[in-house]
């Protein structure tokens, strides 16, 4: 198998190869300054003086030597500069490599750069470590050394040298977790790993899971006899996302039988080192092949890959059950609600019939009585005693209607008592209390929270302990006194059904918020366990600001003084152009607020583009495909998913039907039926191995490049120098089942669905996008857009409200871009400032600040800001995630 390579021959070629100057760069790169020229009148021979400034020139434009490798035109651009007879080929005369080297130590102590020697080697070694841990791509790693070396003003060797290096240092660590295996992994182990390639049936999951795997005419036990036959280790590939308790069953069996091969493995797997997505990267490989293909792999590699797998499956079928957790306890809720709701307008009638019976019988039975008592009593010449014996007969006339009038009022008095809603309420969520224990019982007795919310610890470990039988005795510390009091019914028992769905509700909510947190998952971890580790972040504090180009932030003082001038500047500017009525697009209103008024486009005239385009011809996509690949040659982007060979890729018109199978979602089976001398094994088998993620992302990059070199696109940039982008989302509906998914009556009607979060600039690059559910805020992946690629680099981004957090604000300013979003009902904002309200009034402002910002406070925690910036800037954990636990707190 031929040995891997990083950039293929044509990228190698045009890496070492000298760079394409033109006039004006040979101008600015052999320009000869006063210190250059003491330098060049050293040398007494015309080609030393000729060939060292074509070495120095090349250098300040790529910081990389060619050896004799030059362009006729250059050499003779700088031969007339030194006024040189031109037309000589120098370099053919130049006095081998002793001269070379001499002259390339003095290139580099005159600009002050490193030569790449041992020292810079171990450098980039170390830079490279914590990527290489996660498996990133040999192409990345490769850009990443570049960029290392820029930064670090060292000499960039040729595409060879940085290579090799970056290759000998993956194959280093992959020896390195080999032997971690052969050391640490008992025999043990080793057999029950090996085990996970026998058939087994009824290991993880019943047959009818596979059903779709059945043939139409086959029988049950037909199916049952298949699935017998399928390894274990297929078996625990796949997880459901069904929310139905049958596959939550599966779902947690399938985690039991993880669980009893991860726990005697974790040592092992935690002396790994790998970071997730080194073992996404590993357990992938293990899901993506056949059986056999693993089975084959030599012991050390093969359990490596296995543990790898066993840890992820684990890690992410405790997501998949906190998000059932979730989904579940959120449906209850909100089914309740709608319940109790849809009861209370059901019986809004019947109390406004009541109430008008109610205002009956009381005119009969109390107001006509007093009615007849007071023309008794006002009679003059009626003798007392006759009063009272008719008063008597009144009131005991009116004797049964009166008493049932008054257990009518005491019924009403009972409906009006405050807290009865919130008893109805109650009621609904235990009578729906079963159906939610059939779905998320076994979750909570199963799964290893930890947290620092002791009083609802101390319920769920209880709860654990007695497997989910719990009685008058479990603990409700976590419960409010409103909710403890509803716990006994009015016949003095205690309602099991209604605590424990209190249990749930609440523990999802503590999920939600951070306080509760699952250790072995990749989504539900502590917020420290996201960000750079404390130690590593004292011991190398001043290395990652510099890397993640924060160390201008660092004086938090420098920084807030700078911040206290620009924001009252601002508050000024606003303001004054308010008094001078220079702002028209603000409305005060009465009560001293304000809106804005969005000035309306100004329409412009533009010729038709069909003129541009053919008449009357057809074009196909694959042609449009075949045309975009040949200028930007995005294929080169779809590598093989493992890195370590280099793998024969599949012919192009492959690739081409994955990506319109996918993209024009036609689908693989019948993009594979209806094109001509492309199998449906070839194809699935490309889409496997090919289209991953990474792939199709670098791919996207290479086309925005394309586009970025063209001049049409650069015609719709506002400023040159200054590109604005935005993000948005896109709902989506979703037919099959997926925990992402959810519902949303506006977008979807009763069906479910996601949001494609997409970022574009205004040359209308669609630079990235991001498929999340409807339920997160678009604010948290705005960060994870912005950061994508190298392409399309913002310089002020926006959105409309759904994509803005006060937060946000703040993490986008430390990453030098200006956040603009478009924010509805602006005047209900709350605004800040750093000097008090009562300053900008003595001015007679009419835009005042709502909060004061506490500097104290921003000072103090500044160290834990800059760790949190830098986390997202080294891209050590995404924004995202980094974003959605942080917003919890």
């Amino acid at each position: 198998m031929p040995r891997q390579r990083i950039l293929s021959s044509d990228e190698q070629t045009r890496f070492d190869a000298p760079p394409d100057l033109s006039a004006i760069d040979r101008k600015k790169y052999f320009f000869v300054s006063q210190a250059l020229g003491d330098v060049l009148a050293s040398f007494r021979s015309p080609v030393n003086r000729v060939c060292f400034l074509l070495m120095l020139g090349y250098f300040r434009a790529t910081h990389r030597f060619y050896g004799n490798r030059y362009h006729p035109q250059d050499m003779a651009h700088v031969a007339r500069q030194l006024d040189v007879p031109p037309g000589s080929d120098y370099m053919s005369s130049y006095d081998g490599e002793t001269t070379f080297y001499r002259h390339r130590a003095l290139i580099l102590e005159f600009l002050g750069f490193r030569p790449f020697d041992r020292h810079a080697r171990r450098s980039v070694t170390t830079h490279l470590h914590p990527l290489i841990r996660s498996q990133i791509r040999p192409k990345i790693l490769f850009q990443e050394a570049i960029d290392f070396l820029n930064n670090q003003k060292t000499e960039i060797p040729s595409s060879g040298t940085l290579t090799s290096l970056i290759l000998d240092a993956v194959r280093q660590h992959k020896n390195e977790l080999v032997s971690r295996i052969r050391k640490m992994l008992p025999d043990e182990s080793k057999r029950a790993l090996d085990a996970l390639f026998e058939k087994a049936g009824q290991i993880g999951k019943p047959a009818e899971t596979d059903t779709q795997d059945r043939p139409p005419n086959a029988s049950a036990n037909e199916s049952e006899i298949a699935h017998t036959q399928r390894a274990r280790l297929t078996l625990l590939k796949s997880f459901s996302h069904s929310m139905k308790p049958s596959k939550i069953r599966d779902n947690l069996a399938d985690r039991q039988t993880l669980c009893d091969l991860y726990r005697p493995l974790r040592e092992t797997i935690r002396s790994l080192d790998l970071t997730p997505d080194g073992l996404r990267y590993y357990a992938h490989s293990v899901i993506k092949s056949e059986v056999f293909q693993i089975s084959r792999r030599a012991d050390p590699e093969r359990h490596l890959h296995l543990l790898c797998f066993i840890a992820h499956q684990y890690f992410h079928l405790h997501d998949l059950l906190i998000d059932t957790l979730l989904v579940a306890a959120q449906n209850t809720r909100n089914a309740c609600q709608r319940e109790h709701r849809d009861k209370y307008y059901r019986e809004r009638a019947d109390h406004r019939r009541d109430m008008r019976s109610l205002v009956v019988n009381v005119r009969k039975a109390m107001c006509h009585p007093l009615e007849d008592i007071r023309k008794i009593v006002f009679t003059e010449r009626m003798p007392d005693t006759e009063k009272v014996r008719r008063i008597r007969d009144v009131l005991r006339q009116r004797e049964e209607e009166r008493v049932s009038l008054e257990n009518r009022l005491v019924g009403l008095e009972e409906n009006l008592e405050p807290g009865n809603d919130e008893r109805e309420y109650y009621a609904v969520l235990e009578s729906k209390s079963v159906k939610l224990q059939n779905k998320v019982a076994e979750i909570i007795r199963m799964l290893d929270f930890q947290g620092n919310d002791e009083v609802l610890m101390e319920a769920i470990r209880h709860y654990q302990n007695r497997k989910g039988d719990v009685t008058r005795t479990a603990p409700d510390s976590f419960l409010d006194e409103k909710e403890s009091r509803f716990l006994t019914g009015e016949n003095g028992k205690f309602r099991i059904s209604l605590y424990k769905a209190l249990l749930y509700d609440k523990t999802a909510d503590a999920v939600k918020s951070g306080a509760l947190n699952v250790e072995d998952s990749y989504r539900y971890r502590s917020l420290d366990d996201y960000l750079i580790p404390p130690g590593e972040w004292k011991e190398r504090k001043a290395e990652m600001l510099e890397e993640a180009g924060l160390t201008k932030f660092a004086d938090c003082r420098a920084l807030l003084s700078k911040m206290k001038k620009d924001l009252d500047r601002r508050y000024t500017k606003t303001n004054r152009n308010i008094m001078k009525g220079r702002n028209g697009h603000i409305v005060f209103h009465k009560d001293g607020g304000y809106h804005l008024r969005t000035p309306k486009q100004e329409e412009s005239e533009a010729e038709s583009l069909g003129s541009f385009f053919p008449k009357d011809r057809y074009v196909s996509l694959l042609e449009a495909l075949w045309t975009v690949n040949r200028h930007s040659r995005f294929l080169d982007a779809f590598r093989h998913w493992q890195t370590k060979y280099a793998k024969k890729r599949p012919p192009d018109e492959v690739l081409f039907a994955g990506i319109i199978g996918y993209g024009g979602q036609v689908g693989i089976g019948k993009i594979a039926r209806i094109s001509r001398q492309i199998s449906g094994s070839e194809l699935e088998q490309a889409v496997n191995w090919y289209f991953s993620p990474g792939n199709v992302a670098e791919g996207n990059d290479l086309v925005l490049g394309l586009l970025d070199r063209l001049w049409l696109p650069q015609a719709y940039q506002r400023e040159r120098g200054r590109l604005h982008t935005s993000s948005d989302g896109q709902k989506r509906g979703v037919e099959v089942d997926c925990l992402h998914a959810r519902h949303s009556f506006k977008y979807f009607g009763q069906e479910k669905g996601v949001s494609s979060c997409t970022m574009i600039d205004e040359r209308h690059f669609l630079s990235h996008s991001l498929i999340i559910s409807v339920a997160d805020s678009e604010a948290h992946y705005v960060i994870d857009l912005l950061m994508h690629n190298e392409v399309v680099k913002s310089d002020i981004h926006s959105t409309d409200t759904g994509g803005y957090t006060e937060i946000l604000f703040g993490v986008i300013s430390l990453l030098c871009v200006s956040f603009a979003p478009r924010i509805k009902n602006f005047g209900r904002q709350k605004l800040y400032s750093f000097r008090r309200r009562k300053e900008y009034e003595k001015k007679k402002y009419k835009i005042l600040p709502d909060g004061y910002i506490n500097e104290e406070f921003i000072e103090e925690h500044w160290d834990d800001i800059l760790r949190f910036v830098a986390t997202i800037k080294l891209k050590v954990t995404s924004a995202s995630q980094l974003f959605k636990r942080l917003n919890s707190y």
